[in-house]
């Protein structure tokens, strides 16, 4: 059979072949794709060698509305692309084979290239972005699924390998032109090639794991249900080519070595030559090394062609496209094992996308574990597939010399026949010799998955119990309300019990999701948003089916006070979307980004009449005049009474401790407040009495406190001082380790920033906590009161130029434990989130934020 040729200009069969390919991809897309995707789970640890396994999406419908996620449009656009140009050429090949046309439309062939070549060198970008770029949810939960500084860093790494394919293209201009060609794009492809390797050898044992059951008719680990026909039989089919791929990986390397060491063992019988359909071959990687060559020369015995012939064929076909398929096909395995994210308990050397407690939680990140299946994993296998469709069996299928017409000179001089089959050797071999290298490595650690307890059915049980918790736990909930009366000994000694008391089984995994509510909200109350955010990740991975609380508003709460606006609108999409709190949310965004209408007209006149946004907006007013105090509440409340300390603390900025002072007696005994209701406030007059110089009156009031005053976070920290100067005894160590980081262990004085996010630190002795201070609250940098004070004069400026006029200054002893910048209601409790000293107040009056 001779080459086909390339016809140019438009025909019907143009149509037919373009037409035919669309709807191929659309009906698979719509339909093979989302039932692969059913029954994606994840598994995040809960204890030592115990995973709980979450059900991600239930049902095709649950994965037509995951493929449907904004951040999934890039991996769906790729991946539909390839698969397009992938059907085209079959297409086109089949129209030529049934005489319908006499060669490849140079319409659909062009497009077909070009839409396979762009998948492919997205491939190389994505695939070095997964394996050099740092996993930004391994080091916080970031849930942002478009970063631009990784995107930014993703282009330039693309641009730098682009440099290294060109010098390698350059020093190989003196080797033959098809091997200079393919060993250049054999470089070009080297990412996407690891990637490959990385992923299948270090996911292997937990695909066989998972199979072996499913293909014996066994519940799998991961699943927890006896699986169906159709999966069984899937199952079966997987669990033959898992099987095989070792065993193929390992004949294409030693095919390697012995082309290279002894070329002449490769040499067919003149009975193989004498075949009628043999067709002589550059290397023995084109015939499937070893193992084809020998498979040839077996098969050569058998004298009736019309038997011979396609056992030949499908001999080739496997240990040729094995890569191309199982890259292809493999592609929903893959994303079932990075799902589930075992691959430290049953592999090394695979690639982290992104935090597993992330992946159950939100969606944006299983968009984007799956663009890395659908084109850093699938992208190069694509390629492989259609570079596999134009080279088998000595490239029948590739036009070349004159029948590629006007292409002659152009096109046909890269698409040329043996560099391609070079290349597509090249790229299969890669592939396996990367597997086989990631396997060996995993072998010593891959039986570690056999004694891992994975629980499938937690998921199911806790939402189960979640309906009944208010009764099994006697209406205990959140702790907020109790943080929010500041009943901080109570909600410790709830906390402390949660965590010591046994439970039956049953109630184990809705115990775990209280400890973690519990310590979600603990952080948040203390400022330490790092943490808080690490927890309420956690919660959502264990409940996201309820919704975890109050978790996705303390999660946007973090975001605010770390200051990502880019996270944070993210976050807040998640949210209801014309609920108060959340537009609370969107207000107190949009003053980080005042130039961005993020807030309609009719929510902000709605925001102005909310008591805790008036209150904010009065705060900014009063921070760009350097007014410390401001209107005198007439009610009793957790808000009110948050904000009244914060105006204490800047009163003590300004050296006005009696002031203060008096405020403070004023709103106790108009309210009639006992110190042990109110430790907070106590805490508070015992640090005015010292900035005053009366430390015996200070120690007076401390004896004074009960013996539960200890476990009070900030009047800890205050008893603490006063112990340092012998007033009082200091109390012991917090069990839960629920302080401030001063008081633990380690240097808390480098990790304060990256900790406490929107709280000024207790020292300003070095350039990183001064330059922190400023960007968490301007008001550390308030000295007088009025105009004169130096936040007035500074305000807006960036945290280097605030930095040297804080040089020389040292806080108010306690200062952290009450100053306080911009507040939000979070189930009834008055979060503080800052208030940064780059704050543009002009530019957020003339937004309308300001009134």
């Amino acid at each position: 059979m001779d080459a086909p040729h390339i016809v140019f200009g438009f025909r019907p069969t143009v149509l037919v072949g373009l037409l035919s390919a669309v709807a191929l991809a659309w009906l698979f897309w719509q339909v093979i794709v989302p039932r692969q995707l059913q029954g994606l789970r994840v598994a995040f640890p809960t204890a030592e060698k115990r995973y709980e396994v979450h059900r991600v999406t239930g049902s095709a419908r649950e994965a037509r509305r995951l493929l449907r996620t904004s951040g999934m449009r890039f991996g769906v656009t790729a991946y539909l692309m390839a698969f397009i140009g992938a059907i085209l050429l079959l297409v086109e090949i089949g129209l030529i084979e049934f005489g319908f046309q006499d060669g490849f439309s140079a319409i659909n062939l062009g497009l077909a290239l070009v839409l396979i070549s762009i998948t492919g060198v997205t491939s190389i970008g994505v695939a070095l972005a997964a394996q050099l770029l740092p996993s930004q949810g391994m080091q916080r939960a970031i849930m942002q699924h478009r970063d631009p500084a990784r995107i930014r860093a993703s282009l330039m790494l693309l641009v730098a390998w682009a440099c290294i394919v060109v010098l390698v293209w350059a020093l190989l201009s003196s080797v033959e032109p098809e091997w200079r060609l393919s060993v250049t794009l054999l470089v070009a492809f080297f990412p996407p090639v690891m990637a490959y390797g990385r992923v299948l050898g270090s996911s292997w044992h937990a695909m066989r794991y998972a199979n072996r059951n499913v293909a014996a008719g066994r519940p799998s680990p991961f699943q927890g249900h006896t699986p169906t026909p159709r999966q069984q039989a899937v199952g079966l089919i997987v669990n033959v080519n898992l099987m095989a791929m070792p065993i193929v990986a390992l004949n294409t390397l030693a095919s390697l070595v012995l082309m290279l060491v002894a070329p002449g063992v490769f040499v067919h019988s003149d009975r193989v030559a004498a075949l009628p359909e043999y067709r002589e071959q550059a290397t023995v990687m084109e015939e499937g090394g070893a193992l084809g060559f020998y498979a040839i020369e077996a098969l050569s015995y058998i004298e009736e062609p019309a038997l011979r012939a396609p056992l030949v064929a499908m001999v080739l076909l496997f240990l040729l496209l094995n890569v191309a398929v199982v890259g292809v096909l493999f592609v929903y395995e893959v994303a079932r094992i990075m799902f589930l994210d075992v691959a430290e308990v049953s592999g090394r050397g695979g690639i982290h996308i992104t935090d597993s407690r992330l992946l159950r939680a939100e969606r944006s990140q299983q968009a984007r574990v799956l663009n890395f299946c659908f084109t850093g994993f699938a992208g190069q296998s694509m390629l492989l597939v259609a570079l596999a469709i134009l080279t088998f069996w000595d490239s029948i299928n590739l036009p070349g010399g004159a029948g590629c017409g006007r292409w002659e000179d152009t096109v046909c001089m890269i698409v040329e026949k043996d560099a391609l089959e070079a290349l597509t050797w090249m790229l299969a071999s890669g592939g396996q010799v990367a597997f086989f290298v990631i396997w060996l490595r995993s072998l010593s650690i891959g039986h570690r998955i056999n004694e891992v307890s994975f629980d499938a059915g937690a998921g199911e049980n806790r939402r189960r119990l979640e309906s009944m918790e208010d009764v099994i736990y006697l209406r205990k909930g959140s702790w907020l309300p109790l943080l929010a009366d500041d009943a901080w000994a109570t909600a410790l000694n709830r906390f402390e019990e949660s965590g010591s008391t046994v439970v039956e089984p049953s109630l184990q995994g809705i115990e775990l999701s209280r400890r973690t509510m519990a310590r979600m909200e603990l952080y948040a109350a203390l400022g330490r948003w790092s943490e808080a955010e690490q927890q309420a990740v956690s919660l959502l991975a264990l409940s996201a089916q309820s919704g975890g609380g109050h978790a996705r508003s303390l999660l946007v709460a973090a975001s605010i006070a770390q200051r990502d606006v880019s996270e944070a609108k993210t976050r807040l999409g998640m949210m209801s979307d014309d609920d108060l709190e959340t537009n609370r949310f969107r207000w107190l965004l949009s003053l980080l980004q005042p130039k961005s209408r993020i807030l309609s007209e009719r929510v902000i006149g709605s925001l102005l009449v909310d008591p805790v946004t008036r209150w904010n907006i009065e705060l900014i007013e009063r921070t760009q005049t350097g007014q410390a105090v401001g209107f005198t509440a007439t009610r009793d409340g957790p808000m009110t009474r948050r904000g009244l300390l914060g105006d204490l603390a800047r009163l003590r900025l300004q050296n006005d401790p009696e002031r203060a002072l008096t405020l403070l007696d004023r709103h106790v005994s108009a309210h009639g407040i006992a110190p042990e209701d109110w430790l907070h406030g106590e805490a508070v007059r015992i640090l005015l009495h010292l900035d005053a110089g009366r430390v015996a009156t200070a120690g007076a009031l401390a004896l004074a406190l009960p013996s539960s005053a200890q476990r009070h976070p900030h009047m800890r920290a205050v008893l603490t001082h006063l112990g340092s100067l012998g007033q009082a005894v200091a109390p012991s160590s917090e069990p839960t380790g629920m302080t401030w980081l001063d008081e633990g262990l380690g240097d808390w004085v480098s990790r304060w920033p990256s900790m406490h996010e929107a709280t000024s630190p207790p020292l300003w002795s070095n350039r990183t906590l001064r330059m922190h201070a400023w960007t968490a609250n301007a008001w550390s940098l308030h000295d007088a009161d009025g105009d004169g004070s130096t936040m007035v004069r500074t305000l807006g400026q960036s945290s280097k130029k605030a930095e040297p006029r804080l040089v020389g200054k040292s806080p108010p002893k306690g200062l952290h434990l009450h100053l306080c910048g911009l507040l939000v209601d979070v189930g009834g409790y008055p979060v503080d989130v800052g208030l940064p000293g780059t704050l543009d107040v002009d530019a957020a009056r003339d937004a309308g934020l300001l009134g």
